[in-house]
């Protein structure tokens, strides 16, 4: 009998403790297409003040700050409410498309780090915004302020950004957006320098 309870007791610990642990993180977001341009439903993402903005990912992970990540406020608060100069967003994202894929997420903030965390615990961090030196800035599309990510097909990834943005006034509304590699390279290289010419143009005609 003693036998059994012990054997009851690691099962419940290698399966219900750690399934408690991850029901902190919103739920997957299921990539099903690399085209155009994708934002999350609230549901699907989470975000954390962080007033002094000092905390770590490796804080941010664990408890007992991981449990204080909430919902997106917006909607609640209004829209152009901005409580902090920094927050935390995380979301989980898996590829579905049935191929490997490279997605691009771009940002007005003056400084975002971007954490990825793969299956097997490796983290890789990026880092970009406005306010960045480029030379600081993670290539290929530093000048557009944009980081790029490449997905295995069915692989699941965590994401972690850290944000920075110091502008009270300005209108808001919190996201967690992406754009596919291909529609990123027609917005940000074709359509975006065609229409800053044709301003530019306009301007100078009078």
């Amino acid at each position: 009998m003693m036998k059994f309870s012990v054997i009851l007791c690691l099962f419940y610990f290698l399966t219900i403790v750690p399934a408690e642990g991850q029901s902190l993180l919103p739920p997957v977001y299921e990539i099903k297409s690399d085209t155009g341009f994708t934002q999350l439903g609230d549901a699907y993402w989470q975000m954390l003040e962080d007033s002094a903005g000092v905390y770590t990912l490796e804080q941010v992970m664990k408890s007992p700050i991981q449990e204080k990540f909430h919902a997106n406020p917006s909607k609640v608060q209004g829209w152009g409410y901005i409580p902090v100069v920094h927050y935390w967003q995380r979301a989980r994202l898996k590829n579905n498309t049935g191929k490997d894929i490279r997605i691009v997420f771009t940002t007005f903030q003056q400084q975002v780090d971007l954490y990825v965390i793969y299956p097997d615990g490796k983290q890789e961090h990026s880092l970009t915004g406005w306010f960045v030196p480029e030379s600081k800035k993670d290539r290929p599309f530093h000048s557009k302020n944009a980081i790029d990510l490449k997905i295995r097909n069915g692989q699941e990834l965590t994401i972690y950004k850290k944000a920075k943005i110091d502008i009270r006034r300005m209108l808001i509304n919190y996201s967690f957006s992406f754009y596919g590699y291909e529609d990123f390279i027609e917005n940000s290289y074709v359509v975006e320098p065609k229409f800053s010419g044709d301003t530019r143009g306009a301007f100078v005609a009078g």
